[in-house]
């Protein structure tokens, strides 16, 4: 006797899966700025801002071992397929704008520019050259060889649009929730994606995004601690950017526990009733939130 085959909810919207080319732009990013402004004073002036506004571009892949996504053995439009989470990096920051305080001469004054110079630069802990993205969609009904079954990451069209909004986590800090787009020449090969398969990436960004928030908001704390009773312009620039330095050095061990955890908890929170069987997919066998969304909330 055969086994039922197991359940395939409908397709939500048709996806292309994305290419080594494909190109990453952010929405917005916010990082520190230290670099050329004007102040009320003629002249120009040097100024500092703790939370400029920037955008990034870059491709999709990056071709390290660390973040090496691209399939030997699955093709689109004759480029190689990645893989959901496969990281991009080494894009380029472009400043929006910045609004802060004169560092010289004088200082404390107000300031503001709206220049991409090559003088101008995120903060120090933001290296211009090594802004980032993350692929954060794939269907999890589809799976590619990447040396392992997994699932292919992929770009999420509007209908009649020729870019997918929300499909990567950008460089960035509190806008990091899926804030931007991407673009690539046009294939012959699309992936059915369902509404749970997008809910379940967003209740994992959602958790892990918190997480990260209240572990900054700690360390912040720790460093404001450490710099309580100083004053000055030139200490206030040290606090600001060896604070998210000690976040990162804090929350290392962190985020690679959250990263391992949070795609457990959302594939294992919520187990659909699916008759007498079960989808075949994933590690555990089952996909809990995106097959309750699937099952319980779409139909």
């Amino acid at each position: 006797m055969s086994r039922r085959p197991p359940f395939r909810p409908r397709t939500d919207a048709m996806c292309q899966p994305v290419r080594p080319s494909c190109e990453v732009t952010s929405v917005v990013e916010i990082h520190s700025y230290f670099g050329p402004g004007s102040s009320p004073l003629p002249g120009p002036c040097i100024m500092y801002s703790s939370s400029a506004l920037w955008w990034s571009t870059g491709p999709a892949f990056h071709d390290d071992p660390w973040s090496n996504g691209r399939s030997t053995s699955v093709f689109a439009a004759n480029d190689p397929v990645l893989r959901v989470g496969c990281e991009g990096k080494n894009h380029t920051h472009h400043l929006r704008r910045a609004v802060g305080i004169v560092v010289a001469p004088p200082v404390n004054l107000p300031a503001m520019t709206n220049e991409d110079s090559p003088l101008g630069r995120p903060g120090a802990f933001h290296d211009r050259h090594h802004a980032k993205s993350k692929a954060i969609h794939g269907p999890r009904h589809v799976r590619g060889n990447f040396g392992s079954s997994e699932s292919i990451a992929v770009i999420r069209y509007n209908a009649g649009g020729a870019e997918g909004p929300r499909n990567f986590g950008v460089c960035s800090s509190i806008t990091e929730l899926g804030n931007g787009c991407a673009a690539q020449t046009p294939s012959t090969v699309f992936l059915g994606v369902t509404a749970g398969d997008t809910w379940s990436v967003w209740v994992g960004r959602v958790a892990e995004v918190a997480l990260e928030f209240a572990v900054s908001w700690a360390t912040a704390r720790v460093s404001g601690l450490l710099f309580d009773g100083l004053k000055g312009a030139v200490v206030d620039i040290v606090a600001a950017e060896c604070g998210p330095m000690i976040g990162k050095v804090a929350g290392a061990a962190i985020g690679k526990a959250v990263g391992a955890l949070m795609p457990w908890l959302v594939r294992n929170t919520l187990r659909a009733g699916l008759d007498d069987h079960e989808p075949e997919v994933g590690p555990a066998g089952i996909d809990g939130f995106a097959d309750f969304w699937d099952r319980e909330v779409m139909d």
